[in-house]
């Protein structure tokens, strides 16, 4: 997982550090900077897989601009044209740390740089050579002309300590590689709006039906686990062979997504186009956590789109401690998620989001002790102020 995480000139994020868990949720008033701090993240993960351009960048879910917009700029303060970010991961190893650094190449796109040594021996391989070289490839092998790097390196360390190196370099970038932010749709999650991506879940909830048909038997039996979520749902049906669209249940739409209402007579069978939104939002959330073809590290920005309150209190409840193969960044406006967050429970944590007297981006961590007796609910807090983020200009 990754343990601490540096950000530095993104937006409105001049220089920002954040210890994370497992489950973290981010909290402030509207354009304090929680969206900029999941996007600044993701900045780190397209440098590190060198998938910087304006449409790679777009398809992680960023909010992409030209990158005079996109470093930091405040009055009275020197601009940097450096975006410069850096990770802490923690494994079985103990911490490692990994950089990036990325400037403006042109007025169209973004470029990011390796700092690594191992990173920079990486670079000499296509992703088969890499493969062969952890499988014990000898370094008497590299005569490509960009080895240099890592001829120096391999001048300089003993060949098995470089291949423990670059292993763990390489599980680490893996761990970022398919870092995504999500904020669902309700026409995307209806299949009524497509992209010709072939990720497994789209950042809008494009093919979910086709994510769910992919799922072994174990984790549609997780899934069903939470069918009481949703008070009508009977059942769930993928219609993979398209014989209800033959038979007119298809209209607009493109998902094979079906449900059964155990409150209609004869249990009726209507597609994805007329079921609510909600049971849409919850199903892809349960389907992100619970699956292991979906990324172990992303986001989700505004999680409470389309859902009620107590239900919200509920499925952060179960979102939090359901996997722990998975870290999770989440921004909300909705009081009811807090509630739904154990706080004494060091995985799972909570950060106010706001801006400085200056304009920069500033995060603080809420924290009680264990133990401690709270007069209010966390919900309540955060309404009356108590936990700050908040607008404080009426």
């Amino acid at each position: 997982m990754i343990k601490k995480i540096t950000l530095k000139n993104y937006k409105s994020i001049l220089d920002l550090e954040l210890e994370l868990g497992k489950f973290n949720v981010f909290i402030g008033e509207n354009g304090s900077g929680k969206t900029n701090i999941l996007e600044a993240v993701g900045m780190i993960a397209a440098a590190k897989n060198q998938r910087t351009s304006i449409q790679d960048l777009s398809n992680l879910g960023m909010r992409v601009a030209k990158p005079d917009l996109t470093f930091s700029s405040f009055l009275n303060k020197k601009s940097d044209r450096y975006i410069t970010n850096e990770c802490v991961f923690l494994d079985e190893k103990g911490e490692r740390t990994i950089k990036s650094k990325i400037s403006s190449s042109s007025k169209e796109d973004l470029y990011g740089n390796w700092l690594d040594e191992e990173e920079l021996f990486m670079l000499a391989f296509n992703l088969d050579d890499i493969e062969k070289f952890l499988n014990g490839q000898s370094f008497s092998s590299i005569t490509d002309e960009k080895s240099d790097a890592a001829k120096i390196i391999a001048k300089n360390n003993k060949p098995g300590t470089i291949y423990s190196s670059i292993k763990r370099a390489k599980k680490f970038n893996d761990y970022l590689k398919n870092y995504t932010i999500y904020n669902l749709e309700s026409q995307a999650l209806r299949g009524i709006t497509n992209t010709s991506l072939k990720t497994p879940l789209g950042i809008h909830g494009e093919r979910l039906d086709l994510f769910l048909a992919s799922f072994s038997d174990a984790e549609l039996k997780k899934l069903y686990n939470f069918k009481y979520l949703v008070s009508w749902l009977d059942e769930i049906i993928i219609d993979n062979e398209g014989k209800y669209r033959l038979s007119g249940l298809k209209t607009e739409g493109k998902s094979s997504l079906y449900f059964t209402d155990k409150f209609m007579e004869d249990e009726t069978l209507f597609n994805i186009e007329n079921a609510n939104e909600g049971i849409l939002h919850i199903l892809f959330y349960l389907a992100l956590f619970i699956s292991n073809k979906s990324p172990n590290f992303f986001a989700i920005d505004n999680i409470e789109t389309a859902l009620n309150p107590a239900l919200c209190r509920h499925l952060t409840e179960v979102l939090s401690t359901m996997n722990p193969n998975k870290q999770a960044l989440i921004t909300t406006h909705n009081p009811a998620i807090l509630d739904g967050l154990d706080l004494t429970n060091d995985d799972i944590r909570l950060f106010e989001v706001r801006r400085t007297e200056a304009g920069y981006t500033a995060c603080r961590r809420i924290q009680f002790k264990k133990g401690a007796e709270k007069k209010f609910k966390l919900s309540e807090m955060w309404m009356k102020g108590l936990l700050g983020a908040s607008p404080k200009n009426f």
